[in-house]
């Protein structure tokens, strides 16, 4: 068992990610949310599923309880997609095989460095991209993915499911091409959305310095994957996981958090110093193999993760107290 793997993947993003989900997930998928009775007991059953599944004895029981909660969420936004008459198709073909993959993840070995990118860019990645589309139409004033290049987009980001899956459980494909198949569909997904335009009207805000930020680490890591192969798919996981999962999670997190509180978690230009000042860390972790970092570059990462996380958390907690 991985602790730090199982705990940022299942509990830190699966978290986050299933409060996205219940938070948006019904209206994006073209459906009503449920009421809260019916939903309440999700988020409390990862935590619990996670410790539980600390100890050996109930190890298989704290699995199946964080599985259960994803899956149950699963079906929850499948019935949205379908009351909706699967009006948003790019929302869904994002949504449901992210939430797929975080119910079969208590059961993969995280430990090992293929499972665990598997995961992420079929996992998190996936809703990165979805609250994008969120984000981009309505927030940013981009476009819309709609049409042919939607139906386009989705092939293709179905195959980089089915090519990674494939790759990592049956057997052996060029990581040059998993790269291509998740890079194709993302530079397609930027273009249609018209990102320049979304970032010529947000100017230098959290937000924007966040979308640059992480689609540059997450091409990057691809790049990075593509070039020198399996040896620096840690480093390229590294890149995505903190690059651009966590950033995003740091922007989109306090914009949400803001948004039903009523006022600012921080000020904007305190949250991009914050979202700037986070970006050592994906350098330090990433590129490692690449750059001769002095000794003691780690306990640097260390303090400025302390240093982020720790006023972000304590405001963040604030803010929800007033939601």
């Amino acid at each position: 068992m991985n602790l730090h793997a199982t705990s940022q993947i299942l509990l830190f993003f699966g978290l986050f990610i299933l409060g996205f989900v219940y938070t948006a997930g019904y209206h994006l998928n073209g459906g009503q949310p449920k009421p809260v009775k019916q939903i309440f007991w999700v988020l409390p059953a990862i935590a619990a599923g996670y410790i539980l599944h600390l100890f050996p004895p109930l190890e298989e029981v704290g699995k199946l309880i964080m599985s259960a909660a994803f899956a149950y969420t699963e079906y929850l936004m499948f019935a949205a997609a379908k009351e909706g008459r699967f009006s948003k198709p790019s929302i869904t073909a994002l949504c449901l095989p992210g939430l797929i993959t975080f119910t079969a993840a208590p059961w993969l070995d995280l430990a090992d460095i293929k499972i665990a990118f598997f995961v992420v860019v079929t996992g998190p990645c996936f809703f990165v991209l979805m609250a994008g589309l969120q984000l981009i139409a309505n927030v940013m004033k981009g476009d819309r993915l709609s049409g042919k290049p939607e139906w386009i987009f989705i092939v293709l980001i179905a195959i980089s499911y089915l090519l990674t899956a494939y790759a990592t459980f049956i057997a052996h494909v060029a990581p040059v091409l998993i790269a291509l198949s998740f890079v194709l569909p993302v530079m397609l997904y930027l273009v249609y959305v018209n990102i320049f335009k979304a970032l010529n009207f947000c100017g230098p805000t959290s937000l924007a310095v966040a979308f640059i930020a992480g689609f540059s680490w997450f091409l990057a890591a691809m790049i990075l994957l593509a070039v020198f192969g399996e040896p620096f798919m840690e480093n390229a996981l590294h890149m995505i996981i903190l690059g651009q999962v966590t950033t995003h999670i740091i922007a989109v997190g306090a914009r949400v958090i803001g948004f039903f509180s009523g006022g600012d978690v921080i000020s904007d230009t305190k949250l991009t110093l914050l979202i700037l000042l986070w970006q050592l860390v994906p350098l330090t972790r990433g590129l490692d193999i690449l750059i001769d970092f002095p000794a003691g570059t780690v306990w640097v990462a260390t303090v400025i993760t302390a240093a982020v996380f720790v006023p972000w958390s304590i405001l963040m907690l604030a803010r929800i107290r007033k939601v």
